[in-house]
């Protein structure tokens, strides 16, 4: 874990669609790998426009943001070069 106690990695990525259309029920899936501590790494996913849950059918003006943010294992931390 950083020094002040910040994430080590955070990765954020938005989506919006004017229309889009699922021919099946989406299943979302999130998994962190590597040499992270689960205790401290989080995944938050925002979305407008979208019901909960999203079913298959069409939908006008969505947007979906996710971010997962990860603290490195201090045991497991390589020695890099400074």
């Amino acid at each position: 874990m950083s020094t002040q106690g910040r994430p080590d990695v955070t990765v954020h990525a938005a989506v919006r669609a004017r229309r889009i259309t699922f021919l099946e029920q989406p299943r979302p899936h999130v998994e962190t790998t590597g040499d992270t501590d689960p205790q401290k790494s989080t995944s938050d996913t925002q979305r407008s426009g979208l019901p909960t849950p999203v079913g298959t059918g069409t939908y006008d003006d969505i947007r979906v943001e996710h971010t997962t943010a990860a603290h490195v294992s201090p045991n497991r931390r390589p020695n890099l070069p400074r």
